[in-house]
């Protein structure tokens, strides 16, 4: 395991690749052939890389214990292992590309008097202070509504991205207007069939309305169907409001807590800042094409959904991301923000 002057890693192993590091963590993924380790990240704290041989040793790896997070990210302690949310099985990947969106949905709060939710008003902020020049139109509130309400927000963030969507190819971050040169293998006719059958003809006419690319139409007709065929947006929703809190009872029991500690505010609290962790975090849709069923093989022991479009295959993975458990001394720096961005919308209000 040599550095690099840039800082990258280059790990001298057949078996493991370089995929990326944070400020305390490695992450290396498996391309072997071992059965179990197939699919796999390694994730490994940078005080620990100093014996690479004995560290992707396949046996001292088995030995950790492996698990699936219940399909959350947690931070790693001395090294974990755990599933790859792009994986989907390795052959065909010229021919049959794994397609990754990662989503990050925000929370759908709608405060108190204002005739917008957080994110929209803070929208608004980030157009005024220079940040976007252009104002998306996605809302939250949309993406954990009806269908017809998710169709408007996944066409939003197709249009407008900004950093609530990122598209990949087999692990490589693409432009999100690549996805219209995709050639997903869908007809017309049977994008409609399964729409109307699904979800009646109103979300199909209010996706024909929208005026996108036959394979972007494909792509929101494939994303909303896994949502809806998962429960991960209910539960994502159910986290984010695991406390009725806001952001000035938060901190007016953050102040009593530091005078008189007791265990009944600390839960409170516990609970609040589980809430803002979930309010950030991101979904990773990862798709492929198959040929027919017969590859479903390639995903065994790996959690997966399948769909159809007409006699179009797909096997799809969702899981959610970049949980982070943030830290209670962030209470008074969250109440700060909630005040000033809700001040900026008012003086855009009025001006």
């Amino acid at each position: 395991m040599d550095e690099c002057k840039e800082g990258v890693l280059t790990i001298v192993n057949p078996f493991w690749s370089y995929v990326g590091e944070g400020s305390a963590h490695m992450a290396l993924q498996y391309c072997g052939g071992n059965d179990f380790l197939i699919g796999k990240i390694h994730g490994v704290m940078h005080r620990k890389r100093s014996n690479p041989e004995e560290l992707l040793k396949n046996e001292s790896i088995l030995q950790k214990s492996s698990t699936s997070k219940l399909d959350w990210s947690c931070l790693a302690t001395e090294s974990e292992l755990v599933d790859n949310a792009f994986y989907l099985g390795r052959e065909d990947s010229a021919s049959h590309p794994i397609y990754s969106f990662e989503i990050k949905p925000k929370h759908p709060l709608h405060p108190a008097e204002k005739t917008a939710c957080r994110f929209c008003i803070q929208q608004y902020q980030k157009l005024q202070s220079g940040k976007f020049s252009v104002l998306s139109q996605y809302c939250p509130l949309k993406l954990f509504g009806i269908p017809a309400e998710q169709v408007d927000a996944l066409c939003s963030m197709l249009r407008v991205p900004q950093n609530n969507l990122v598209f990949s190819i087999n692990g490589n971050r693409e432009s999100v207007a690549t996805v219209q040169h995709c050639d997903f293998h869908v007809a017309e006719d049977d994008l409609k069939e399964t729409v109307n059958s699904e979800w009646g003809t109103a979300v199909w006419e209010g996706l024909a309305r929208e005026e996108l690319s036959l394979a972007e139409e494909t792509v929101v007709v494939l994303l909303l169907t896994i949502l809806n065929k998962c429960t991960i947006l209910e539960d994502l929703l159910r986290l984010q409001n695991l406390s009725d809190l806001n952001d000035k009872e938060a901190l007016d029991l953050y102040n009593n807590m530091k005078n008189e500690p007791s265990k009944a505010i600390y839960s409170q609290l516990c609970d609040y800042v589980m809430s803002r962790g979930a309010r950030d975090c991101s979904i990773i849709i990862s798709l492929r094409e198959i040929g027919s069923r017969g590859e479903d093989r390639e995903l065994e022991g790996i959690p997966f959904l399948s769909l159809s479009i007409g006699s179009t295959l797909f096997v799809a993975r969702i899981c959610v991301i970049d949980f982070e458990v943030k830290k209670m001394e962030k209470i008074p720096l969250w109440y700060e923000q909630q005040l000033e961005l809700l001040q900026s919308y008012d003086e855009r209000s009025v001006g």
